[in-house]
């Protein structure tokens, strides 16, 4: 089953959803040309160029884009270090990058087994530290050291 693309907002609503989104959050906001085209595709290599890129490094922080994006209709791809070959860390449709590979927080919980980790965290990290708890955390993809447990979690990675 395909879900319906919802109507894009116009290129003025996505410039003033920014402008307020950088009002509200500058510090982990960019509109830079650099940032823009870093964003823009992930290991397919195939672009769409964002409106923004934005990096939370608490995720207290999500909240208030994620509401503004909402109020505005403006997508939001999320993307963890862009190691996927499959696109699905391209910004197809334009509108803001959320980019959360600084949420990269995780424990291992000895007793039941469990792995708590922000999205964000580095797989062959999440390996190593259950390792050392005698546990085995057994996902292997080839980009373990750099690709993170949300994306493997959204492309079914590993």
């Amino acid at each position: 089953m395909t879900l319906p693309i919802p109507p894009s907002p116009t290129e003025d609503q996505v410039s003033k959803a920014t402008n307020q989104l950088l009002e509200i959050l500058p510090e982990i906001c960019s509109t830079s040309a650099e940032d823009l085209s870093s964003h823009s595709h992930d290991g397919l290599k195939i672009s769409f160029p964002p409106a923004a890129v934005i990096r939370p490094d608490q995720r207290e922080q999500i909240g208030p884009v994620l509401e503004l994006a909402n109020k505005w209709k403006v997508p939001v791809t999320t993307r963890g270090t862009a190691s996927t070959l499959t696109g699905s860390a391209t910004p197809r449709h334009g509108g803001w990058v959320l980019d959360v590979s600084g949420l990269n927080e995780f424990t291992i919980d000895p007793l039941t087994n469990f792995c708590h980790a922000q999205t964000g965290a580095i797989v062959g990290q999440i390996q190593e530290a259950a390792l050392e708890k005698g546990r085995m955390y057994p996902p292997d993809p080839s980009s373990l050291k750099w690709c993170t447990i949300g994306g493997n979690i959204a492309c079914n990675a590993g």
